[in-house]
């Protein structure tokens, strides 16, 4: 298991900043925050994204994410924290220490 270090609320929303929100659709960011930061699932397509089961995170995604898989690739690889994603273990893991900034879960 890969460990981050906790991070204040600020901290993350600096990085999240930097990242390329573009690659992936607008309705779909406020869930990829709280997953990051709190560890908080998000919905079928969200999560079957994050395990890396792109077979069943294309039969549940929306029109909008079918169009960004690549994106959503992209974006996964290039941004997120590598501890947050790859198999059902990784997210279970994540979920479990609460994200980044810890199990608190304020979810935004």
């Amino acid at each position: 298991m890969m460990v981050y270090p906790r991070m204040t609320e600020t901290e993350v929303d600096a990085m999240m900043k930097m990242w390329k929100w573009e690659w992936i659709p607008a309705h779909m960011h406020s869930g990829v925050k709280n997953w990051v930061k709190y560890g908080v699932p998000g919905g079928g397509f969200l999560t079957k994204m994050l395990e890396h089961d792109i077979y069943n995170a294309a039969g549940k995604a929306d029109l909008d994410n079918q169009a960004a898989l690549m994106g959503w690739i992209r974006f996964m690889y290039n941004e997120l924290p590598g501890a947050c994603h790859g198999s059902r273990q990784a997210c279970d893991e994540w979920y479990a220490g609460g994200g980044l900034c810890g199990p608190e879960r304020n979810v935004a």
